[in-house]
Protein backbone atom coordinates (compact mmCIF):
# COMPACT_ATOMS: atom_id res chain seq x y z
CA UNK A 1 0.00 0.00 0.00
CA UNK A 2 1.29 3.42 -0.87
CA UNK A 3 1.96 5.46 2.28
CA UNK A 4 -0.56 8.27 2.74
CA UNK A 5 -1.52 10.75 5.43
CA UNK A 6 -4.32 10.37 7.97
CA UNK A 7 -6.13 13.17 6.13
CA UNK A 8 -6.04 11.08 2.94
CA UNK A 9 -7.37 8.02 4.78
CA UNK A 10 -10.28 10.06 6.10
CA UNK A 11 -11.07 11.70 2.76
CA UNK A 12 -10.84 8.49 0.70
CA UNK A 13 -13.42 6.76 2.92
CA UNK A 14 -15.95 9.60 2.67
CA UNK A 15 -19.13 9.26 0.60
CA UNK A 16 -18.52 12.65 -1.08
CA UNK A 17 -15.08 13.19 -2.56
CA UNK A 18 -13.39 15.72 -4.81
CA UNK A 19 -10.77 14.00 -6.96
CA UNK A 20 -8.47 14.71 -9.87
CA UNK A 21 -5.93 13.09 -12.17
CA UNK A 22 -2.61 14.69 -13.04
CA UNK A 23 0.37 13.26 -14.83
CA UNK A 24 3.02 13.40 -17.51
CA UNK A 25 3.14 11.59 -20.82
CA UNK A 26 6.70 11.26 -22.13
CA UNK A 27 6.82 10.42 -25.82
CA UNK A 28 9.47 8.17 -27.31
CA UNK A 29 11.30 11.18 -28.72
CA UNK A 30 11.61 12.76 -25.26
CA UNK A 31 8.94 15.47 -25.50
CA UNK A 32 6.40 15.62 -22.67
CA UNK A 33 2.68 16.35 -22.37
CA UNK A 34 1.17 17.37 -19.04
CA UNK A 35 -2.14 15.63 -18.36
CA UNK A 36 -5.17 16.63 -16.29
CA UNK A 37 -8.80 15.51 -15.99
CA UNK A 38 -9.54 17.40 -19.20
CA UNK A 39 -7.27 15.06 -21.16
CA UNK A 40 -8.96 11.87 -19.95
CA UNK A 41 -12.23 10.53 -21.33
CA UNK A 42 -14.63 9.92 -18.45
CA UNK A 43 -15.08 6.24 -17.64
CA UNK A 44 -11.97 5.01 -19.47
CA UNK A 45 -9.27 5.14 -16.77
CA UNK A 46 -8.83 1.72 -15.14
CA UNK A 47 -5.99 -0.15 -13.45
CA UNK A 48 -5.83 -3.90 -12.85
CA UNK A 49 -3.35 -5.78 -10.66
CA UNK A 50 -2.88 -9.34 -9.43
CA UNK A 51 -0.43 -11.33 -7.33
CA UNK A 52 -1.78 -14.81 -8.15
CA UNK A 53 -2.94 -16.28 -11.45
CA UNK A 54 -6.26 -17.80 -10.42
CA UNK A 55 -8.11 -18.84 -7.28
CA UNK A 56 -5.26 -20.37 -5.28
CA UNK A 57 -2.38 -18.98 -3.24
CA UNK A 58 0.91 -18.97 -5.15
CA UNK A 59 4.52 -17.94 -4.71
CA UNK A 60 7.02 -16.70 -7.28
CA UNK A 61 4.65 -14.52 -9.29
CA UNK A 62 5.96 -11.47 -11.18
CA UNK A 63 2.86 -9.94 -12.77
CA UNK A 64 2.80 -6.59 -14.53
CA UNK A 65 -0.03 -4.20 -13.69
CA UNK A 66 -2.15 -2.88 -16.54
CA UNK A 67 -3.53 0.61 -17.05
CA UNK A 68 -6.14 1.52 -19.67
CA UNK A 69 -7.17 5.08 -20.48
CA UNK A 70 -8.75 7.15 -23.20
CA UNK A 71 -6.59 10.21 -23.94
CA UNK A 72 -7.67 13.35 -25.74
CA UNK A 73 -4.13 14.14 -26.81
CA UNK A 74 -2.79 17.15 -28.69
CA UNK A 75 -0.47 14.86 -30.68
CA UNK A 76 -0.85 15.11 -34.45
CA UNK A 77 -1.12 11.31 -34.67
CA UNK A 78 -2.22 8.81 -32.00
CA UNK A 79 0.57 6.49 -33.14
CA UNK A 80 3.10 8.91 -31.70
CA UNK A 81 2.03 7.50 -28.32
CA UNK A 82 3.67 4.15 -29.10
CA UNK A 83 6.28 3.32 -26.47
CA UNK A 84 5.47 6.44 -24.43
CA UNK A 85 5.97 6.50 -20.67
CA UNK A 86 2.82 7.33 -18.73
CA UNK A 87 2.99 8.45 -15.10
CA UNK A 88 -0.38 9.41 -13.58
CA UNK A 89 -1.35 10.43 -10.06
CA UNK A 90 -4.71 10.29 -8.31
CA UNK A 91 -5.43 13.33 -6.20
CA UNK A 92 -8.04 13.92 -3.51
CA UNK A 93 -9.02 17.11 -1.70
CA UNK A 94 -8.30 16.44 1.97
CA UNK A 95 -9.54 19.74 3.41
CA UNK A 96 -12.08 21.43 1.13
CA UNK A 97 -9.88 24.51 0.59
CA UNK A 98 -8.86 22.62 -1.62
CA UNK A 99 -5.71 20.92 -0.39
CA UNK A 100 -4.65 18.13 -2.69
CA UNK A 101 -2.88 14.93 -1.72
CA UNK A 102 -1.72 13.00 -4.77
CA UNK A 103 -1.08 9.25 -4.93
CA UNK A 104 1.06 8.02 -7.85
CA UNK A 105 -0.54 5.18 -9.81
CA UNK A 106 2.78 3.83 -11.05
CA UNK A 107 5.02 4.11 -14.09
CA UNK A 108 3.55 2.58 -17.25
CA UNK A 109 4.62 2.06 -20.85
CA UNK A 110 2.18 2.27 -23.75
CA UNK A 111 1.94 -1.12 -25.48
CA UNK A 112 -1.30 -0.79 -27.50
CA UNK A 113 -3.14 2.11 -29.13
CA UNK A 114 -6.60 2.11 -30.66
CA UNK A 115 -7.73 5.22 -32.49
CA UNK A 116 -11.27 6.28 -31.63
CA UNK A 117 -13.33 9.07 -33.19
CA UNK A 118 -12.34 11.71 -30.63
CA UNK A 119 -9.59 10.14 -28.56
CA UNK A 120 -6.94 7.44 -28.36
CA UNK A 121 -7.60 4.31 -26.30
CA UNK A 122 -4.31 3.35 -24.68
CA UNK A 123 -3.22 0.15 -22.94
CA UNK A 124 -0.05 0.37 -20.85
CA UNK A 125 1.92 -2.03 -18.65
CA UNK A 126 4.03 -1.04 -15.68
CA UNK A 127 7.80 -1.19 -15.19
CA UNK A 128 7.69 -4.98 -14.76
CA UNK A 129 7.99 -5.30 -18.55
CA UNK A 130 11.43 -3.67 -18.38
CA UNK A 131 12.60 -6.98 -16.91
CA UNK A 132 11.62 -8.83 -20.10
CA UNK A 133 15.17 -8.54 -21.43
CA UNK A 134 17.79 -11.28 -21.92
CA UNK A 135 19.95 -12.21 -18.95
CA UNK A 136 23.07 -11.54 -21.01
CA UNK A 137 26.08 -11.34 -18.74
CA UNK A 138 24.04 -11.44 -15.50
CA UNK A 139 25.93 -13.37 -12.83
CA UNK A 140 23.79 -16.45 -12.11
CA UNK A 141 26.48 -18.62 -10.49
CA UNK A 142 26.75 -19.26 -6.73
CA UNK A 143 24.41 -16.43 -5.78
CA UNK A 144 21.80 -16.08 -3.02
CA UNK A 145 18.17 -15.33 -4.03
CA UNK A 146 18.70 -11.68 -3.09
CA UNK A 147 21.85 -11.44 -5.21
CA UNK A 148 20.16 -13.08 -8.21
CA UNK A 149 17.27 -10.61 -8.01
CA UNK A 150 19.61 -7.64 -7.56
CA UNK A 151 21.74 -8.79 -10.51
CA UNK A 152 18.67 -9.16 -12.74
CA UNK A 153 17.48 -5.68 -11.79
CA UNK A 154 20.91 -4.23 -12.56
CA UNK A 155 20.93 -5.88 -15.99
CA UNK A 156 17.46 -4.52 -16.80
CA UNK A 157 18.03 -1.06 -15.33
CA UNK A 158 15.29 -1.48 -12.73
CA UNK A 159 15.62 -0.18 -9.17
CA UNK A 160 15.11 -2.75 -6.40
CA UNK A 161 13.23 -1.19 -3.50
CA UNK A 162 13.38 -4.16 -1.11
CA UNK A 163 16.18 -3.75 1.43
CA UNK A 164 18.77 -6.29 2.52
CA UNK A 165 17.14 -6.24 5.97
CA UNK A 166 13.86 -7.37 4.44
CA UNK A 167 15.53 -10.16 2.44
CA UNK A 168 17.13 -11.40 5.67
CA UNK A 169 13.59 -12.16 6.93
CA UNK A 170 12.75 -14.48 4.03
CA UNK A 171 13.23 -18.25 4.02
CA UNK A 172 16.30 -19.74 2.32
CA UNK A 173 17.94 -16.32 2.34
CA UNK A 174 21.46 -17.77 2.49
CA UNK A 175 20.94 -20.61 0.02
CA UNK A 176 23.63 -20.51 -2.69
CA UNK A 177 22.04 -21.08 -6.09
CA UNK A 178 23.31 -21.57 -9.62
CA UNK A 179 21.28 -21.43 -12.82
CA UNK A 180 22.06 -24.44 -15.06
CA UNK A 181 23.69 -23.54 -18.36
CA UNK A 182 21.02 -25.40 -20.34
CA UNK A 183 17.98 -24.00 -18.52
CA UNK A 184 15.03 -22.38 -20.28
CA UNK A 185 15.40 -19.23 -18.16
CA UNK A 186 16.29 -16.49 -20.63
CA UNK A 187 14.99 -13.18 -19.22
CA UNK A 188 15.62 -11.19 -16.07
CA UNK A 189 11.96 -11.53 -15.18
CA UNK A 190 12.17 -15.33 -15.42
CA UNK A 191 15.17 -15.36 -13.08
CA UNK A 192 13.39 -13.18 -10.51
CA UNK A 193 10.37 -15.48 -10.68
CA UNK A 194 12.40 -18.56 -9.72
CA UNK A 195 14.40 -16.70 -7.05
CA UNK A 196 11.13 -15.49 -5.51
CA UNK A 197 9.88 -19.07 -5.39
CA UNK A 198 12.92 -20.04 -3.29
CA UNK A 199 12.19 -17.06 -0.99
CA UNK A 200 8.42 -17.86 -0.76
CA UNK A 201 7.74 -14.35 -2.07
CA UNK A 202 6.28 -12.54 -5.07
CA UNK A 203 7.39 -9.40 -6.90
CA UNK A 204 5.45 -6.30 -7.87
CA UNK A 205 6.18 -2.77 -8.98
CA UNK A 206 5.24 -0.22 -6.36
CA UNK A 207 3.52 3.08 -7.09
CA UNK A 208 6.90 4.75 -7.66
CA UNK A 209 7.85 2.19 -10.32
CA UNK A 210 10.38 0.34 -8.13
CA UNK A 211 10.50 -3.44 -7.71
CA UNK A 212 9.32 -4.84 -4.40
CA UNK A 213 9.87 -8.47 -3.33
CA UNK A 214 7.28 -9.32 -0.67
CA UNK A 215 6.01 -12.27 1.38
CA UNK A 216 2.40 -13.39 1.07
CA UNK A 217 1.71 -12.72 4.74
CA UNK A 218 1.57 -9.33 6.41
CA UNK A 219 -0.62 -7.19 8.66
CA UNK A 220 -3.84 -5.61 7.44
CA UNK A 221 -3.19 -2.14 6.01
CA UNK A 222 -6.76 -0.87 5.91
CA UNK A 223 -10.29 -1.50 7.15
CA UNK A 224 -13.07 -1.27 4.56
CA UNK A 225 -16.33 -0.54 6.33
CA UNK A 226 -19.85 -1.52 5.31
CA UNK A 227 -20.64 2.08 4.37
CA UNK A 228 -17.80 2.05 1.81
CA UNK A 229 -18.90 -1.18 0.14
CA UNK A 230 -21.58 -1.77 -2.46
CA UNK A 231 -23.98 -4.69 -2.09
CA UNK A 232 -23.62 -7.57 -2.23
CA UNK A 233 -20.48 -8.42 -0.31
CA UNK A 234 -19.35 -12.03 -0.81
CA UNK A 235 -17.27 -13.34 2.10
CA UNK A 236 -16.33 -16.93 2.86
CA UNK A 237 -17.03 -18.44 6.27
CA UNK A 238 -13.72 -20.30 6.09
CA UNK A 239 -10.08 -19.29 6.05
CA UNK A 240 -7.38 -20.45 3.66
CA UNK A 241 -4.03 -21.80 4.83
CA UNK A 242 -1.46 -23.90 2.98
CA UNK A 243 -0.63 -27.11 4.86
CA UNK A 244 1.96 -28.69 2.59
CA UNK A 245 4.41 -28.02 -0.23
CA UNK A 246 5.41 -30.40 -3.00
CA UNK A 247 7.92 -29.98 -5.81
CA UNK A 248 9.55 -32.30 -8.32
CA UNK A 249 13.14 -31.37 -9.11
CA UNK A 250 14.54 -33.37 -12.00
CA UNK A 251 13.32 -36.94 -11.34
CA UNK A 252 12.83 -36.69 -7.58
CA UNK A 253 9.53 -35.71 -5.93
CA UNK A 254 9.98 -33.75 -2.70
CA UNK A 255 7.15 -33.12 -0.25
CA UNK A 256 6.63 -31.71 3.21
CA UNK A 257 3.60 -31.06 5.41
CA UNK A 258 0.15 -32.53 4.79
CA UNK A 259 -2.01 -32.87 1.68
CA UNK A 260 -5.05 -31.05 3.13
CA UNK A 261 -4.21 -27.85 1.27
CA UNK A 262 -1.00 -28.59 -0.57
CA UNK A 263 0.85 -26.11 -2.75
CA UNK A 264 2.39 -27.91 -5.73
CA UNK A 265 5.38 -26.14 -7.26
CA UNK A 266 6.84 -26.69 -10.70
CA UNK A 267 10.46 -27.81 -10.66
CA UNK A 268 12.76 -24.87 -10.01
CA UNK A 269 15.91 -24.91 -12.19
CA UNK A 270 17.78 -23.06 -9.44
CA UNK A 271 17.40 -26.15 -7.24
CA UNK A 272 18.73 -28.67 -9.75
CA UNK A 273 22.30 -28.45 -8.47
CA UNK A 274 21.22 -28.85 -4.84
CA UNK A 275 21.36 -32.10 -2.88
CA UNK A 276 18.12 -33.90 -2.07
CA UNK A 277 18.54 -33.02 1.61
CA UNK A 278 19.05 -29.32 0.77
CA UNK A 279 15.87 -29.28 -1.32
CA UNK A 280 13.88 -30.92 1.50
CA UNK A 281 15.21 -28.30 3.91
CA UNK A 282 14.31 -25.49 1.51
CA UNK A 283 10.74 -26.76 1.10
CA UNK A 284 10.34 -27.05 4.86
CA UNK A 285 11.44 -23.42 5.20
CA UNK A 286 8.99 -22.34 2.48
CA UNK A 287 6.15 -24.16 4.24
CA UNK A 288 7.01 -22.66 7.62
CA UNK A 289 6.81 -19.21 6.05
CA UNK A 290 3.75 -19.65 3.84
CA UNK A 291 1.62 -21.18 6.61
CA UNK A 292 1.64 -17.74 8.19
CA UNK A 293 -0.66 -16.61 5.37
CA UNK A 294 -4.10 -17.27 6.87
CA UNK A 295 -6.91 -15.26 5.32
CA UNK A 296 -10.59 -15.20 4.36
CA UNK A 297 -11.54 -15.22 0.67
CA UNK A 298 -13.93 -12.47 -0.49
CA UNK A 299 -15.27 -10.53 -3.47
CA UNK A 300 -16.27 -6.91 -2.93
CA UNK A 301 -16.96 -3.65 -4.74
CA UNK A 302 -16.33 -0.48 -2.79
CA UNK A 303 -15.94 3.26 -3.25
CA UNK A 304 -12.29 2.81 -4.15
CA UNK A 305 -8.76 3.49 -2.96
CA UNK A 306 -5.89 3.37 -5.49
CA UNK A 307 -3.28 3.38 -2.73
CA UNK A 308 -4.11 -0.32 -2.24
CA UNK A 309 -2.16 -2.89 -4.25
CA UNK A 310 -2.46 -6.59 -4.95
CA UNK A 311 -0.58 -8.35 -2.16
CA UNK A 312 -1.95 -6.08 0.59
CA UNK A 313 -4.16 -7.39 3.38
CA UNK A 314 -7.41 -5.59 4.26
CA UNK A 315 -10.02 -5.99 7.00
CA UNK A 316 -13.75 -6.01 6.23
CA UNK A 317 -16.01 -4.74 8.99
CA UNK A 318 -19.77 -5.20 9.22
CA UNK A 319 -19.96 -8.21 6.89
CA UNK A 320 -22.10 -10.43 9.11
CA UNK A 321 -19.75 -13.33 8.40
CA UNK A 322 -18.94 -16.02 10.95
CA UNK A 323 -15.43 -14.62 11.13
CA UNK A 324 -16.59 -11.28 12.61
CA UNK A 325 -14.24 -8.83 10.86
CA UNK A 326 -12.47 -11.08 8.34
CA UNK A 327 -9.02 -10.25 6.98
CA UNK A 328 -8.26 -11.09 3.36
CA UNK A 329 -5.30 -10.97 1.01
CA UNK A 330 -5.99 -8.78 -2.04
CA UNK A 331 -5.07 -11.15 -4.86
CA UNK A 332 -6.79 -9.17 -7.63
CA UNK A 333 -7.64 -5.47 -7.86
CA UNK A 334 -9.58 -3.62 -10.56
CA UNK A 335 -9.73 0.13 -9.90
CA UNK A 336 -11.81 2.54 -11.99
CA UNK A 337 -11.50 6.29 -11.70
CA UNK A 338 -14.67 7.77 -10.21
CA UNK A 339 -16.37 4.38 -10.32
CA UNK A 340 -16.41 1.30 -8.07
CA UNK A 341 -13.24 -0.56 -7.15
CA UNK A 342 -13.36 -4.38 -7.26
CA UNK A 343 -11.20 -6.40 -4.87
CA UNK A 344 -10.90 -10.17 -4.81
CA UNK A 345 -9.26 -12.30 -2.16
CA UNK A 346 -8.99 -15.60 -4.01
CA UNK A 347 -8.59 -18.86 -2.16
CA UNK A 348 -9.66 -22.48 -2.35
CA UNK A 349 -9.35 -25.59 -0.17
CA UNK A 350 -7.75 -28.86 -1.25
CA UNK A 351 -4.69 -29.51 -3.37
CA UNK A 352 -3.61 -26.39 -5.24
CA UNK A 353 -1.26 -26.08 -8.19
CA UNK A 354 1.03 -23.12 -8.66
CA UNK A 355 2.25 -22.75 -12.24
CA UNK A 356 5.61 -21.03 -12.23
CA UNK A 357 6.77 -21.10 -15.84
CA UNK A 358 6.20 -17.86 -17.71
CA UNK A 359 4.22 -19.42 -20.56
CA UNK A 360 1.97 -21.15 -18.05
CA UNK A 361 1.40 -17.83 -16.32
CA UNK A 362 0.35 -16.23 -19.61
CA UNK A 363 -2.19 -19.00 -20.18
CA UNK A 364 -3.64 -19.03 -16.67
CA UNK A 365 -3.80 -15.24 -16.65
CA UNK A 366 -6.50 -15.52 -19.34
CA UNK A 367 -8.70 -17.14 -16.72
CA UNK A 368 -7.45 -14.81 -13.98
CA UNK A 369 -8.28 -11.67 -15.93
CA UNK A 370 -11.84 -12.90 -16.37
CA UNK A 371 -12.24 -14.03 -12.77
CA UNK A 372 -11.43 -10.44 -11.81
CA UNK A 373 -15.07 -9.40 -12.09
CA UNK A 374 -16.15 -6.25 -13.89
CA UNK A 375 -13.61 -6.59 -16.68
CA UNK A 376 -15.27 -4.77 -19.57
CA UNK A 377 -15.93 -7.59 -22.00
CA UNK A 378 -18.87 -8.06 -24.31
CA UNK A 379 -19.85 -9.82 -27.48
CA UNK A 380 -16.52 -11.37 -28.40
CA UNK A 381 -13.22 -12.28 -26.76
CA UNK A 382 -9.95 -11.93 -28.66
CA UNK A 383 -7.12 -14.40 -28.18
CA UNK A 384 -3.82 -13.14 -26.87
CA UNK A 385 -2.26 -12.93 -30.32
CA UNK A 386 -5.36 -11.27 -31.81
CA UNK A 387 -5.81 -14.09 -34.34
CA UNK A 388 -9.01 -15.78 -33.13
CA UNK A 389 -12.26 -14.44 -31.72
CA UNK A 390 -14.66 -16.32 -29.46
CA UNK A 391 -18.36 -15.57 -29.95
CA UNK A 392 -20.11 -15.44 -26.57
CA UNK A 393 -23.60 -15.65 -28.06
CA UNK A 394 -23.41 -19.42 -28.56
CA UNK A 395 -24.39 -21.70 -25.60
CA UNK A 396 -21.02 -23.49 -25.80
CA UNK A 397 -17.93 -22.63 -27.80
CA UNK A 398 -14.83 -24.65 -28.59
CA UNK A 399 -12.12 -22.66 -30.35
CA UNK A 400 -8.38 -22.82 -30.89
CA UNK A 401 -5.84 -20.05 -30.60
CA UNK A 402 -2.20 -19.47 -29.76
CA UNK A 403 -0.89 -17.93 -26.55
CA UNK A 404 2.79 -17.09 -26.39
CA UNK A 405 3.34 -19.21 -29.51
CA UNK A 406 1.65 -22.28 -27.97
CA UNK A 407 -1.54 -23.97 -29.15
CA UNK A 408 -4.47 -23.38 -26.81
CA UNK A 409 -7.92 -24.94 -26.92
CA UNK A 410 -10.67 -22.86 -25.29
CA UNK A 411 -14.09 -24.15 -24.25
CA UNK A 412 -16.78 -21.86 -22.83
CA UNK A 413 -20.15 -22.94 -21.42
CA UNK A 414 -22.85 -21.45 -19.11
CA UNK A 415 -22.37 -21.75 -15.35
CA UNK A 416 -25.46 -20.03 -13.94
CA UNK A 417 -25.20 -17.23 -11.39
CA UNK A 418 -23.24 -18.67 -8.47
CA UNK A 419 -20.63 -15.89 -8.54
CA UNK A 420 -22.87 -13.07 -9.71
CA UNK A 421 -21.91 -9.93 -7.85
CA UNK A 422 -24.58 -7.71 -9.32
CA UNK A 423 -27.46 -7.97 -11.74
CA UNK A 424 -25.49 -6.69 -14.73
CA UNK A 425 -23.24 -9.79 -14.97
CA UNK A 426 -23.63 -13.16 -16.63
CA UNK A 427 -21.43 -16.16 -15.98
CA UNK A 428 -19.64 -18.82 -17.92
CA UNK A 429 -16.89 -21.40 -17.52
CA UNK A 430 -13.59 -21.35 -19.33
CA UNK A 431 -11.40 -24.39 -19.90
CA UNK A 432 -7.99 -23.95 -21.51
CA UNK A 433 -5.69 -26.77 -22.50
CA UNK A 434 -2.17 -26.04 -23.69
CA UNK A 435 0.16 -28.31 -25.65
CA UNK A 436 3.67 -26.86 -25.06
CA UNK A 437 5.72 -28.58 -27.73
CA UNK A 438 5.50 -32.35 -27.42
CA UNK A 439 5.00 -32.54 -23.66
CA UNK A 440 1.78 -33.52 -21.93
CA UNK A 441 -1.05 -31.00 -22.24
CA UNK A 442 -2.11 -29.09 -19.13
CA UNK A 443 -5.61 -27.84 -18.35
CA UNK A 444 -6.71 -24.68 -16.56
CA UNK A 445 -10.29 -24.06 -15.47
CA UNK A 446 -12.01 -21.17 -13.72
CA UNK A 447 -15.23 -19.23 -13.51
CA UNK A 448 -15.45 -15.77 -14.99
CA UNK A 449 -17.86 -12.86 -15.12
CA UNK A 450 -18.77 -11.20 -18.42
CA UNK A 451 -20.42 -7.82 -18.25
CA UNK A 452 -23.51 -7.15 -20.32
CA UNK A 453 -22.30 -3.63 -20.95
CA UNK A 454 -19.09 -2.29 -22.44
CA UNK A 455 -17.17 0.73 -23.61
CA UNK A 456 -16.10 -1.25 -26.66
CA UNK A 457 -17.18 -4.36 -28.52
CA UNK A 458 -14.11 -6.51 -27.90
CA UNK A 459 -11.52 -7.05 -25.22
CA UNK A 460 -7.98 -8.25 -25.95
CA UNK A 461 -6.76 -10.50 -23.16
Amino acid sequence: MYASSSAYKTAIAAAARTTRITGVLTLAGGSTVNLTNADIVQGTLTMSEQCVSGDALEIGNVYASELNVGLVTPASSPWSLSGAKLALSFGIDVSGVPTWEDIPLGVFWVTEIERKANYSAVRALDNMILLDVPLGATNVTARTPEQLIANACATAGVTLATTHTAFEMYPNKAMVLTLPANSSVVTCRDLIMWACQVNATFARMNRAGLLEVLPLHSASVRTITATERYAPTSVSDFTVQVTGVQEQVLDVLHSTGTAVNRMVLDGNPLLESQTSAAIDTALAAILADITQAVYTPFDIDFIGDPSLQAGDYVTLSGTGSLGANPIGLVTHSFWRYRESHALTSAGMPGIVKTTTDQNGKRITSLSANLITADRVVTGKLASADGGTYFDLDAPEIVQSATVGGKAVKVTMSPMGSARTRCSRTTLAQISLSCQPGSSTASTVRGGFCVNSFSHSGTKRL
